[in-house]
Protein backbone atom coordinates (compact mmCIF):
# COMPACT_ATOMS: atom_id res chain seq x y z
CA UNK A 1 0.00 0.00 0.00
CA UNK A 2 3.07 2.83 0.87
CA UNK A 3 4.55 1.69 -2.61
CA UNK A 4 1.55 2.38 -4.45
CA UNK A 5 0.76 5.46 -2.10
CA UNK A 6 4.49 6.88 -3.20
CA UNK A 7 3.62 5.77 -7.21
CA UNK A 8 0.62 8.24 -6.85
CA UNK A 9 2.22 10.70 -5.34
CA UNK A 10 5.23 10.57 -7.84
CA UNK A 11 2.86 10.81 -10.62
CA UNK A 12 1.13 14.20 -8.92
CA UNK A 13 4.46 16.06 -8.04
CA UNK A 14 5.57 14.88 -11.50
CA UNK A 15 2.64 16.80 -13.15
CA UNK A 16 2.82 19.69 -10.63
CA UNK A 17 6.46 20.43 -9.33
CA UNK A 18 7.09 21.85 -5.90
CA UNK A 19 8.18 25.21 -4.59
CA UNK A 20 11.05 26.97 -6.30
CA UNK A 21 14.16 27.55 -3.58
CA UNK A 22 17.66 28.74 -4.75
CA UNK A 23 20.21 26.12 -4.59
CA UNK A 24 23.20 24.58 -6.44
CA UNK A 25 22.94 21.71 -8.99
CA UNK A 26 24.32 19.63 -6.84
CA UNK A 27 22.22 20.26 -3.65
CA UNK A 28 19.16 19.07 -5.72
CA UNK A 29 21.13 15.94 -7.44
CA UNK A 30 22.45 14.89 -3.95
CA UNK A 31 19.10 15.69 -2.29
CA UNK A 32 16.67 13.63 -4.81
CA UNK A 33 19.37 10.70 -4.96
CA UNK A 34 19.29 10.47 -1.02
CA UNK A 35 15.62 10.81 -1.10
CA UNK A 36 15.50 7.75 -4.05
CA UNK A 37 17.49 5.42 -1.50
CA UNK A 38 15.41 6.21 0.97
CA UNK A 39 11.72 5.53 -1.43
CA UNK A 40 10.97 8.85 -0.62
CA UNK A 41 10.07 9.07 -4.48
CA UNK A 42 7.62 11.90 -3.87
CA UNK A 43 10.71 14.67 -2.56
CA UNK A 44 12.80 13.64 -5.22
CA UNK A 45 10.36 13.81 -8.10
CA UNK A 46 10.21 17.33 -5.94
CA UNK A 47 13.66 18.41 -5.76
CA UNK A 48 14.50 17.31 -9.87
CA UNK A 49 11.65 19.53 -10.73
CA UNK A 50 13.00 22.46 -8.81
CA UNK A 51 16.17 21.90 -10.31
CA UNK A 52 14.73 21.63 -13.79
CA UNK A 53 13.11 25.31 -12.86
CA UNK A 54 16.21 26.82 -11.46
CA UNK A 55 18.39 25.39 -14.21
CA UNK A 56 16.46 24.20 -17.33
CA UNK A 57 19.90 24.01 -19.17
CA UNK A 58 21.02 21.07 -17.28
CA UNK A 59 20.98 17.61 -18.84
CA UNK A 60 21.36 15.48 -15.32
CA UNK A 61 17.84 16.84 -14.35
CA UNK A 62 16.27 15.58 -17.11
CA UNK A 63 17.72 12.17 -16.90
CA UNK A 64 18.09 11.39 -13.19
CA UNK A 65 14.02 12.38 -13.06
CA UNK A 66 13.44 10.16 -16.53
CA UNK A 67 15.41 7.26 -14.93
CA UNK A 68 13.23 7.57 -11.93
CA UNK A 69 10.46 7.18 -13.91
CA UNK A 70 11.94 4.71 -16.02
CA UNK A 71 12.86 2.39 -12.62
CA UNK A 72 9.19 2.76 -11.13
CA UNK A 73 7.92 1.33 -14.97
CA UNK A 74 5.99 4.81 -15.88
CA UNK A 75 7.67 5.25 -19.24
CA UNK A 76 5.45 7.69 -20.48
CA UNK A 77 6.64 10.21 -18.30
CA UNK A 78 10.37 8.73 -18.82
CA UNK A 79 10.07 9.55 -22.29
CA UNK A 80 9.03 12.92 -21.55
CA UNK A 81 12.34 13.23 -19.52
CA UNK A 82 14.14 11.59 -22.15
CA UNK A 83 12.68 13.92 -25.07
CA UNK A 84 13.24 17.42 -23.12
CA UNK A 85 17.00 16.17 -22.40
CA UNK A 86 17.46 15.53 -25.97
CA UNK A 87 16.72 19.11 -26.97
CA UNK A 88 19.84 19.99 -24.85
CA UNK A 89 21.68 17.27 -25.95
CA UNK A 90 20.89 15.60 -29.45
CA UNK A 91 23.72 13.03 -29.74
CA UNK A 92 23.58 11.96 -26.32
CA UNK A 93 23.76 8.11 -26.33
CA UNK A 94 22.71 6.90 -23.12
CA UNK A 95 19.47 9.04 -24.01
CA UNK A 96 18.83 8.39 -27.74
CA UNK A 97 19.10 4.57 -26.22
CA UNK A 98 16.63 5.47 -23.16
CA UNK A 99 14.34 7.02 -25.79
CA UNK A 100 13.85 3.85 -28.12
CA UNK A 101 13.70 1.63 -24.99
CA UNK A 102 10.79 3.18 -23.52
CA UNK A 103 9.15 3.89 -27.07
CA UNK A 104 9.53 -0.46 -27.12
CA UNK A 105 8.24 -0.78 -23.82
CA UNK A 106 5.26 1.51 -24.42
CA UNK A 107 4.67 -0.88 -27.90
CA UNK A 108 4.79 2.34 -29.76
CA UNK A 109 7.20 -0.67 -32.09
CA UNK A 110 7.47 1.78 -34.98
CA UNK A 111 8.88 4.99 -33.20
CA UNK A 112 10.90 2.46 -31.02
CA UNK A 113 12.54 1.21 -34.74
CA UNK A 114 13.37 4.97 -35.90
CA UNK A 115 14.68 5.87 -32.79
CA UNK A 116 17.16 2.53 -32.53
CA UNK A 117 17.35 3.08 -36.65
CA UNK A 118 18.87 6.99 -35.54
CA UNK A 119 20.99 5.56 -32.52
CA UNK A 120 22.42 3.34 -35.22
CA UNK A 121 23.80 5.69 -38.20
CA UNK A 122 25.24 7.71 -35.57
CA UNK A 123 26.48 4.88 -33.12
CA UNK A 124 27.70 2.13 -35.53
CA UNK A 125 30.43 0.25 -33.14
CA UNK A 126 27.42 -0.35 -30.42
CA UNK A 127 26.57 -4.03 -30.74
CA UNK A 128 23.29 -3.74 -28.05
CA UNK A 129 21.98 -0.79 -30.48
CA UNK A 130 22.59 -3.56 -33.63
CA UNK A 131 20.70 -6.33 -31.19
CA UNK A 132 17.78 -4.31 -29.99
CA UNK A 133 16.99 -3.00 -33.71
CA UNK A 134 17.35 -7.20 -35.14
CA UNK A 135 15.10 -7.86 -32.10
CA UNK A 136 12.30 -5.00 -32.82
CA UNK A 137 12.57 -5.78 -36.70
CA UNK A 138 11.72 -9.38 -36.07
CA UNK A 139 8.82 -8.03 -33.79
CA UNK A 140 7.52 -5.31 -36.47
CA UNK A 141 8.02 -8.55 -39.12
CA UNK A 142 10.75 -6.72 -40.59
CA UNK A 143 12.37 -10.05 -41.22
CA UNK A 144 14.37 -9.51 -44.23
CA UNK A 145 16.03 -6.33 -42.51
CA UNK A 146 16.73 -8.02 -39.29
CA UNK A 147 18.51 -10.96 -41.11
CA UNK A 148 20.79 -8.23 -43.23
CA UNK A 149 21.36 -6.05 -40.05
CA UNK A 150 22.16 -9.38 -37.72
CA UNK A 151 24.30 -11.33 -40.24
CA UNK A 152 26.42 -8.25 -41.28
CA UNK A 153 26.97 -7.79 -37.35
CA UNK A 154 27.93 -11.47 -37.17
CA UNK A 155 30.70 -10.97 -39.30
CA UNK A 156 31.79 -7.69 -36.95
CA UNK A 157 30.98 -9.61 -33.90
CA UNK A 158 31.64 -13.06 -34.83
CA UNK A 159 30.55 -15.49 -31.83
CA UNK A 160 28.53 -12.92 -30.41
CA UNK A 161 25.96 -14.87 -28.62
CA UNK A 162 23.06 -12.14 -27.86
CA UNK A 163 23.31 -11.46 -31.85
CA UNK A 164 23.05 -15.07 -33.13
CA UNK A 165 20.36 -16.08 -30.73
CA UNK A 166 18.43 -13.12 -32.05
CA UNK A 167 19.34 -14.32 -35.35
CA UNK A 168 17.38 -17.69 -34.67
CA UNK A 169 14.75 -16.06 -34.00
CA UNK A 170 14.44 -13.78 -37.01
CA UNK A 171 14.45 -17.17 -38.58
CA UNK A 172 12.02 -18.87 -36.72
CA UNK A 173 9.45 -15.53 -38.04
CA UNK A 174 11.07 -16.72 -41.68
CA UNK A 175 10.25 -20.36 -41.28
CA UNK A 176 13.73 -21.24 -41.51
CA UNK A 177 13.72 -24.11 -39.39
CA UNK A 178 17.07 -25.03 -39.96
CA UNK A 179 19.05 -21.87 -39.33
CA UNK A 180 17.23 -20.57 -37.20
CA UNK A 181 18.01 -24.23 -35.00
CA UNK A 182 21.70 -23.54 -35.84
CA UNK A 183 22.02 -20.16 -34.65
CA UNK A 184 19.78 -20.96 -31.84
CA UNK A 185 22.49 -24.01 -30.88
CA UNK A 186 25.67 -21.61 -31.64
CA UNK A 187 24.01 -19.21 -29.27
CA UNK A 188 23.53 -22.14 -26.09
CA UNK A 189 26.96 -23.03 -26.92
CA UNK A 190 28.89 -19.73 -26.51
CA UNK A 191 26.69 -19.26 -23.36
CA UNK A 192 27.59 -22.15 -21.76
CA UNK A 193 31.13 -22.00 -22.76
CA UNK A 194 31.44 -18.71 -21.08
CA UNK A 195 29.29 -20.13 -17.83
CA UNK A 196 25.87 -18.16 -18.97
CA UNK A 197 23.56 -20.22 -17.73
CA UNK A 198 20.94 -18.06 -17.55
CA UNK A 199 21.36 -16.82 -21.41
CA UNK A 200 21.50 -20.42 -22.25
CA UNK A 201 18.65 -21.07 -20.57
CA UNK A 202 16.65 -18.44 -22.43
CA UNK A 203 17.91 -19.75 -25.89
CA UNK A 204 17.23 -23.03 -24.91
CA UNK A 205 13.39 -22.16 -24.53
CA UNK A 206 13.09 -20.15 -27.47
CA UNK A 207 14.65 -23.59 -29.46
CA UNK A 208 11.96 -25.57 -27.64
CA UNK A 209 9.26 -22.94 -29.27
CA UNK A 210 11.21 -23.50 -32.92
CA UNK A 211 10.44 -27.61 -32.32
CA UNK A 212 6.95 -27.06 -31.13
CA UNK A 213 6.19 -24.78 -34.17
CA UNK A 214 7.48 -27.19 -36.60
CA UNK A 215 5.56 -30.07 -34.71
CA UNK A 216 8.87 -31.74 -33.30
CA UNK A 217 7.25 -31.80 -29.99
CA UNK A 218 9.37 -34.55 -28.35
CA UNK A 219 12.54 -32.33 -29.15
CA UNK A 220 10.74 -29.19 -27.69
CA UNK A 221 10.47 -30.95 -24.18
CA UNK A 222 13.71 -31.85 -24.25
CA UNK A 223 15.02 -28.32 -24.88
CA UNK A 224 12.19 -26.85 -22.64
CA UNK A 225 13.39 -29.52 -19.96
CA UNK A 226 17.39 -28.28 -20.45
CA UNK A 227 15.69 -24.74 -20.12
CA UNK A 228 14.54 -25.40 -16.89
CA UNK A 229 17.65 -27.70 -15.70
CA UNK A 230 19.98 -24.53 -16.75
CA UNK A 231 17.83 -21.49 -14.67
CA UNK A 232 14.26 -22.04 -13.41
CA UNK A 233 12.12 -19.03 -15.12
CA UNK A 234 8.33 -19.02 -15.69
CA UNK A 235 8.42 -18.96 -19.85
CA UNK A 236 10.02 -22.80 -19.37
CA UNK A 237 7.05 -23.78 -16.86
CA UNK A 238 4.44 -22.32 -19.51
CA UNK A 239 6.22 -24.15 -22.45
CA UNK A 240 6.31 -27.38 -20.82
CA UNK A 241 2.85 -26.93 -19.61
CA UNK A 242 1.89 -26.37 -22.99
CA UNK A 243 3.22 -29.69 -24.05
CA UNK A 244 1.74 -31.47 -21.44
CA UNK A 245 -1.92 -29.51 -22.77
CA UNK A 246 -1.38 -31.01 -26.00
CA UNK A 247 -0.63 -34.37 -24.66
CA UNK A 248 -4.44 -33.67 -22.48
CA UNK A 249 -2.60 -34.20 -19.46
CA UNK A 250 -4.52 -31.89 -17.13
CA UNK A 251 -2.77 -32.42 -13.67
CA UNK A 252 0.78 -31.82 -15.09
CA UNK A 253 0.03 -29.00 -16.77
CA UNK A 254 -1.70 -27.20 -14.30
CA UNK A 255 1.26 -27.70 -12.20
CA UNK A 256 3.55 -26.13 -14.59
CA UNK A 257 1.15 -23.16 -14.96
CA UNK A 258 1.28 -23.28 -11.09
CA UNK A 259 4.90 -23.29 -10.99
CA UNK A 260 5.13 -20.21 -13.74
CA UNK A 261 2.59 -17.98 -11.88
CA UNK A 262 4.55 -17.84 -8.54
CA UNK A 263 7.92 -16.94 -10.88
CA UNK A 264 5.96 -14.87 -13.19
CA UNK A 265 5.69 -11.04 -13.54
CA UNK A 266 3.82 -11.22 -16.77
CA UNK A 267 -0.15 -12.25 -17.52
CA UNK A 268 1.30 -15.37 -19.65
CA UNK A 269 1.00 -17.82 -17.55
CA UNK A 270 -2.49 -16.84 -16.13
CA UNK A 271 -3.93 -16.65 -20.31
CA UNK A 272 -2.02 -20.26 -20.34
CA UNK A 273 -4.17 -21.65 -17.30
CA UNK A 274 -7.30 -20.02 -18.80
CA UNK A 275 -7.48 -21.72 -21.97
CA UNK A 276 -5.73 -25.02 -19.63
CA UNK A 277 -9.86 -24.62 -18.13
CA UNK A 278 -11.11 -23.89 -21.05
CA UNK A 279 -9.98 -26.78 -22.57
CA UNK A 280 -10.97 -29.15 -20.11
CA UNK A 281 -14.45 -27.64 -19.27
CA UNK A 282 -13.85 -25.77 -16.35
CA UNK A 283 -15.52 -22.87 -17.91
CA UNK A 284 -16.32 -20.62 -14.92
CA UNK A 285 -12.32 -20.65 -13.91
CA UNK A 286 -11.42 -19.39 -17.35
CA UNK A 287 -13.77 -16.72 -17.39
CA UNK A 288 -12.28 -15.56 -13.83
CA UNK A 289 -9.01 -15.92 -15.13
CA UNK A 290 -9.35 -13.83 -18.39
CA UNK A 291 -10.86 -10.72 -16.54
CA UNK A 292 -8.28 -11.03 -13.88
CA UNK A 293 -6.02 -10.55 -16.86
CA UNK A 294 -8.18 -8.01 -19.42
CA UNK A 295 -8.04 -5.61 -15.85
CA UNK A 296 -4.18 -5.33 -15.85
CA UNK A 297 -2.95 -1.73 -17.38
CA UNK A 298 0.83 -2.56 -17.69
CA UNK A 299 2.10 -3.86 -21.30
CA UNK A 300 5.55 -3.52 -21.14
CA UNK A 301 6.07 -6.75 -20.56
CA UNK A 302 5.28 -7.10 -24.16
CA UNK A 303 8.71 -6.15 -25.25
CA UNK A 304 10.41 -9.28 -24.23
CA UNK A 305 8.03 -11.49 -26.15
CA UNK A 306 7.43 -10.31 -29.35
CA UNK A 307 3.45 -9.74 -28.83
CA UNK A 308 1.74 -6.66 -29.28
CA UNK A 309 -1.45 -5.20 -28.09
CA UNK A 310 -3.81 -5.99 -30.90
CA UNK A 311 -2.29 -9.33 -30.21
CA UNK A 312 -2.56 -9.86 -26.74
CA UNK A 313 -6.26 -8.69 -26.97
CA UNK A 314 -7.02 -10.90 -29.59
CA UNK A 315 -6.30 -13.61 -27.61
CA UNK A 316 -8.21 -13.08 -25.08
CA UNK A 317 -11.19 -12.31 -27.13
CA UNK A 318 -10.81 -15.77 -28.50
CA UNK A 319 -11.05 -17.33 -25.17
CA UNK A 320 -13.52 -15.18 -24.12
CA UNK A 321 -15.86 -16.19 -27.07
CA UNK A 322 -15.34 -19.53 -26.78
CA UNK A 323 -16.23 -20.04 -23.16
CA UNK A 324 -19.55 -18.17 -23.60
CA UNK A 325 -19.98 -20.47 -26.70
CA UNK A 326 -19.50 -23.28 -24.01
CA UNK A 327 -21.61 -22.02 -21.53
CA UNK A 328 -24.48 -21.33 -23.83
CA UNK A 329 -24.15 -24.68 -25.29
CA UNK A 330 -23.79 -26.27 -21.59
CA UNK A 331 -26.98 -24.98 -20.68
CA UNK A 332 -28.66 -26.64 -23.57
CA UNK A 333 -27.46 -30.00 -22.04
CA UNK A 334 -28.09 -28.89 -18.22
CA UNK A 335 -30.71 -30.59 -16.43
CA UNK A 336 -33.48 -28.26 -14.49
CA UNK A 337 -36.03 -29.41 -10.86
CA UNK A 338 -38.49 -26.97 -12.26
CA UNK A 339 -40.01 -24.62 -14.35
CA UNK A 340 -38.70 -21.69 -12.35
CA UNK A 341 -35.00 -23.50 -13.10
CA UNK A 342 -35.64 -23.62 -16.53
CA UNK A 343 -36.54 -20.65 -17.38
CA UNK A 344 -33.79 -18.89 -15.87
CA UNK A 345 -31.44 -21.70 -17.94
CA UNK A 346 -33.13 -19.60 -20.68
CA UNK A 347 -32.33 -16.16 -19.36
CA UNK A 348 -28.32 -17.00 -18.96
CA UNK A 349 -28.60 -18.80 -22.42
CA UNK A 350 -29.10 -15.28 -24.33
CA UNK A 351 -27.31 -13.70 -22.11
CA UNK A 352 -24.30 -15.83 -22.85
CA UNK A 353 -25.18 -16.06 -26.54
CA UNK A 354 -25.00 -11.87 -26.88
CA UNK A 355 -21.30 -12.05 -24.93
CA UNK A 356 -20.27 -14.93 -27.20
CA UNK A 357 -21.00 -12.56 -30.00
CA UNK A 358 -19.54 -9.48 -28.95
CA UNK A 359 -16.02 -11.22 -28.10
CA UNK A 360 -16.28 -13.29 -31.59
CA UNK A 361 -17.16 -10.10 -33.66
CA UNK A 362 -13.86 -8.63 -31.48
CA UNK A 363 -11.72 -11.44 -32.33
CA UNK A 364 -12.39 -11.45 -36.19
CA UNK A 365 -11.75 -7.93 -36.54
CA UNK A 366 -8.45 -7.95 -34.74
CA UNK A 367 -7.30 -10.81 -36.58
CA UNK A 368 -8.49 -9.32 -40.32
CA UNK A 369 -6.38 -6.49 -38.81
CA UNK A 370 -3.62 -8.52 -37.63
CA UNK A 371 -3.58 -10.38 -40.95
CA UNK A 372 -3.52 -7.42 -43.00
CA UNK A 373 0.03 -5.83 -41.42
CA UNK A 374 1.44 -9.48 -41.53
CA UNK A 375 0.96 -9.43 -45.20
CA UNK A 376 1.36 -5.86 -45.51
CA UNK A 377 5.03 -6.39 -43.72
CA UNK A 378 5.71 -9.50 -46.18
CA UNK A 379 4.76 -12.02 -43.85
CA UNK A 380 2.08 -14.32 -45.91
CA UNK A 381 2.06 -17.38 -43.88
CA UNK A 382 0.83 -15.77 -40.75
CA UNK A 383 -1.12 -13.15 -42.64
CA UNK A 384 -3.33 -15.77 -44.67
CA UNK A 385 -3.87 -17.98 -41.17
CA UNK A 386 -4.99 -14.45 -39.41
CA UNK A 387 -7.18 -14.01 -42.40
CA UNK A 388 -8.80 -17.25 -42.02
CA UNK A 389 -9.30 -17.42 -38.61
CA UNK A 390 -11.03 -13.97 -38.81
CA UNK A 391 -13.48 -15.16 -41.74
CA UNK A 392 -14.11 -18.50 -40.35
CA UNK A 393 -17.72 -17.62 -40.15
CA UNK A 394 -17.87 -17.37 -44.19
CA UNK A 395 -16.94 -20.67 -45.16
CA UNK A 396 -15.95 -19.95 -48.85
CA UNK A 397 -13.72 -16.52 -47.70
CA UNK A 398 -11.94 -18.60 -45.06
CA UNK A 399 -11.72 -21.51 -47.39
CA UNK A 400 -9.59 -19.26 -49.82
CA UNK A 401 -6.91 -18.00 -47.09
CA UNK A 402 -6.41 -21.37 -45.22
CA UNK A 403 -5.55 -23.45 -48.77
CA UNK A 404 -2.92 -19.89 -49.42
CA UNK A 405 -1.54 -20.85 -45.95
CA UNK A 406 -1.89 -24.56 -46.13
CA UNK A 407 0.04 -24.18 -49.74
CA UNK A 408 3.15 -22.02 -48.04
CA UNK A 409 3.82 -23.99 -44.77
CA UNK A 410 2.83 -28.12 -45.35
CA UNK A 411 6.18 -27.73 -48.38
CA UNK A 412 8.49 -26.65 -45.22
CA UNK A 413 6.26 -28.29 -42.16
CA UNK A 414 4.72 -31.33 -43.73
CA UNK A 415 3.98 -32.36 -40.31
CA UNK A 416 1.07 -29.60 -40.88
CA UNK A 417 -0.46 -31.44 -43.38
CA UNK A 418 -3.66 -33.13 -40.99
CA UNK A 419 -4.40 -29.66 -39.11
CA UNK A 420 -4.88 -28.68 -42.72
CA UNK A 421 -7.36 -31.55 -43.44
CA UNK A 422 -9.35 -30.92 -40.00
CA UNK A 423 -10.08 -26.93 -40.74
CA UNK A 424 -10.74 -27.86 -44.48
CA UNK A 425 -13.52 -30.08 -42.89
CA UNK A 426 -14.66 -27.93 -40.68
CA UNK A 427 -15.55 -25.27 -43.35
CA UNK A 428 -16.75 -27.47 -45.79
CA UNK A 429 -18.83 -29.87 -43.54
CA UNK A 430 -16.52 -32.82 -44.90
CA UNK A 431 -16.68 -35.69 -42.49
CA UNK A 432 -14.31 -37.61 -44.21
CA UNK A 433 -11.85 -34.98 -44.09
CA UNK A 434 -12.25 -35.26 -40.40
CA UNK A 435 -11.66 -38.68 -40.28
CA UNK A 436 -8.56 -38.47 -42.08
CA UNK A 437 -6.79 -36.14 -39.72
CA UNK A 438 -8.12 -37.76 -36.98
CA UNK A 439 -6.03 -41.14 -38.60
CA UNK A 440 -3.20 -38.77 -38.96
CA UNK A 441 -2.67 -37.16 -35.65
CA UNK A 442 -0.02 -38.41 -33.37
CA UNK A 443 -2.01 -40.14 -30.37
CA UNK A 444 0.11 -38.80 -27.70
CA UNK A 445 1.06 -35.51 -28.41
CA UNK A 446 -1.92 -34.13 -30.76
CA UNK A 447 -4.60 -35.60 -28.42
CA UNK A 448 -5.74 -31.95 -27.55
CA UNK A 449 -5.97 -31.41 -31.36
CA UNK A 450 -7.95 -34.77 -31.35
CA UNK A 451 -10.51 -34.03 -28.95
CA UNK A 452 -11.53 -30.88 -31.59
CA UNK A 453 -12.01 -33.19 -34.52
CA UNK A 454 -13.61 -35.45 -32.45
CA UNK A 455 -16.07 -32.65 -31.23
CA UNK A 456 -16.45 -30.93 -34.70
CA UNK A 457 -17.41 -34.47 -36.25
CA UNK A 458 -20.16 -34.94 -33.97
CA UNK A 459 -21.47 -31.55 -35.06
CA UNK A 460 -21.06 -32.38 -38.52
CA UNK A 461 -23.13 -35.68 -37.66
CA UNK A 462 -25.25 -34.03 -35.55
CA UNK A 463 -26.27 -31.76 -38.86
CA UNK A 464 -26.86 -34.65 -41.14
CA UNK A 465 -28.37 -36.50 -39.05
CA UNK A 466 -26.19 -39.83 -38.36
CA UNK A 467 -26.95 -40.25 -34.81
CA UNK A 468 -25.03 -44.06 -34.99
CA UNK A 469 -22.00 -42.10 -35.95
CA UNK A 470 -22.56 -38.57 -33.57
CA UNK A 471 -22.32 -41.45 -30.72
CA UNK A 472 -19.35 -43.21 -31.98
CA UNK A 473 -17.42 -40.05 -31.88
CA UNK A 474 -18.42 -38.51 -29.00
CA UNK A 475 -17.82 -42.21 -27.00
CA UNK A 476 -14.44 -41.83 -28.20
CA UNK A 477 -14.67 -37.98 -27.16
CA UNK A 478 -15.47 -38.85 -24.16
CA UNK A 479 -12.54 -41.40 -23.58
CA UNK A 480 -10.08 -38.38 -24.29
CA UNK A 481 -11.49 -35.23 -22.42
CA UNK A 482 -14.63 -35.55 -20.58
CA UNK A 483 -14.64 -32.46 -20.33
CA UNK A 484 -15.26 -31.14 -23.37
CA UNK A 485 -18.67 -32.99 -24.57
CA UNK A 486 -21.31 -30.33 -22.31
CA UNK A 487 -19.27 -27.20 -23.41
CA UNK A 488 -20.14 -28.48 -27.07
CA UNK A 489 -23.93 -29.00 -25.96
CA UNK A 490 -23.44 -33.12 -25.71
CA UNK A 491 -23.75 -35.92 -23.44
CA UNK A 492 -22.11 -39.35 -23.68
CA UNK A 493 -24.59 -41.78 -24.50
CA UNK A 494 -24.90 -44.28 -22.33
CA UNK A 495 -25.99 -48.15 -22.04
CA UNK A 496 -27.90 -48.68 -18.54
CA UNK A 497 -27.37 -51.40 -16.52
CA UNK A 498 -28.78 -52.36 -13.12
CA UNK A 499 -31.90 -50.41 -11.32
CA UNK A 500 -32.76 -46.84 -12.97
CA UNK A 501 -35.19 -45.32 -12.54
CA UNK A 502 -38.19 -43.31 -14.91
CA UNK A 503 -36.84 -39.67 -13.63
CA UNK A 504 -33.14 -40.65 -13.58
CA UNK A 505 -33.61 -41.88 -17.26
CA UNK A 506 -35.31 -38.88 -18.26
CA UNK A 507 -32.63 -36.96 -16.60
CA UNK A 508 -30.08 -38.70 -18.48
CA UNK A 509 -31.86 -38.22 -21.59
CA UNK A 510 -32.27 -34.21 -21.10
CA UNK A 511 -28.59 -33.92 -20.65
CA UNK A 512 -28.32 -35.39 -24.13
CA UNK A 513 -26.50 -38.83 -22.80
CA UNK A 514 -29.56 -40.83 -24.94
CA UNK A 515 -29.70 -43.82 -22.20
CA UNK A 516 -30.35 -47.09 -23.90
CA UNK A 517 -30.95 -50.68 -22.51
CA UNK A 518 -29.43 -52.71 -25.54
CA UNK A 519 -25.61 -52.62 -25.51
CA UNK A 520 -26.01 -53.32 -29.13
CA UNK A 521 -27.49 -50.35 -30.65
CA UNK A 522 -24.93 -48.33 -33.07
CA UNK A 523 -22.08 -45.79 -31.42
CA UNK A 524 -22.68 -46.63 -27.70
CA UNK A 525 -19.65 -47.73 -26.11
CA UNK A 526 -19.86 -46.42 -22.60
CA UNK A 527 -21.55 -48.32 -19.97
CA UNK A 528 -23.48 -46.90 -16.75
CA UNK A 529 -24.43 -49.82 -14.22
CA UNK A 530 -26.08 -48.24 -10.66
CA UNK A 531 -27.38 -50.40 -7.86
CA UNK A 532 -28.50 -48.80 -5.29
CA UNK A 533 -26.43 -45.58 -4.15
CA UNK A 534 -23.30 -47.20 -5.93
CA UNK A 535 -22.60 -46.57 -9.79
CA UNK A 536 -19.68 -47.55 -12.18
CA UNK A 537 -18.78 -46.39 -15.26
CA UNK A 538 -16.84 -49.04 -18.07
CA UNK A 539 -15.60 -48.63 -21.49
CA UNK A 540 -16.69 -51.71 -22.72
CA UNK A 541 -14.71 -51.82 -25.88
CA UNK A 542 -11.46 -51.69 -24.23
CA UNK A 543 -12.64 -53.77 -20.91
CA UNK A 544 -11.87 -51.04 -18.11
CA UNK A 545 -13.81 -49.67 -15.30
CA UNK A 546 -13.61 -45.67 -16.13
CA UNK A 547 -15.25 -44.44 -12.55
CA UNK A 548 -16.37 -45.49 -9.72
CA UNK A 549 -18.38 -43.40 -7.17
CA UNK A 550 -21.68 -42.98 -4.84
CA UNK A 551 -24.71 -40.57 -5.76
CA UNK A 552 -27.67 -40.27 -2.87
CA UNK A 553 -31.03 -38.37 -2.66
CA UNK A 554 -33.85 -37.14 -4.80
CA UNK A 555 -33.65 -38.58 -8.37
CA UNK A 556 -32.35 -35.01 -9.68
CA UNK A 557 -29.87 -34.49 -6.60
CA UNK A 558 -28.65 -38.22 -7.61
CA UNK A 559 -28.67 -37.39 -11.44
CA UNK A 560 -27.04 -33.49 -11.18
CA UNK A 561 -24.33 -35.44 -8.68
CA UNK A 562 -23.76 -38.13 -11.71
CA UNK A 563 -23.48 -36.01 -14.49
CA UNK A 564 -20.85 -33.75 -12.62
CA UNK A 565 -18.44 -36.79 -11.77
CA UNK A 566 -19.01 -37.86 -15.26
CA UNK A 567 -17.36 -34.76 -16.88
CA UNK A 568 -14.92 -34.33 -14.09
CA UNK A 569 -11.22 -34.41 -15.23
CA UNK A 570 -10.12 -37.40 -14.17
Amino acid sequence: MRKMINLLLLLTLGLTGGPLIAQDLEWYLEGAREAIEEERYERAVSLLREGQQRYPDELVLYEELGDLYYSKDLYNLALGEYRKAKKLSYSDYYILYRIADSLGRLNRDDESVESLEELHRMYPGEVDVVGDLGWMYFKTSRLEEGEKLLKDALNTWEGNRTLAMTLGTVYSGMYEYNLSKQYYLESIENALDDGKQYFASIACYNLSLLEHGFYQYSNALEYTNRSLELSERAPGHIARGELYKARLEYTQALEEYKRAFSLDSTPLSKVNLGDLFLEFGKLEGALKVIEEVRNLQDTSWMYYFGVNPRRHERELHGILKDVYKGLYRREKVTIHKNIFSRISGIVRGIRYRIKEWYHRSRYESLSIAEGREELAQGNKLDGWWFLFKGCENHPSMALDYLLLARDLEEPIAPESHPFYLYEEGKLTSRPELIEEALSLFHPQWEASISAKALLALAEIYREKGMEGEKRRVLSSLYLLNPGALPQGGFGVPLILKGEVSREMRRYLASAGCAPVDDPATQGYRIILSIEDDQFTVEDRQGGRVLINGEISGSPFDRAEELLKILYAVN
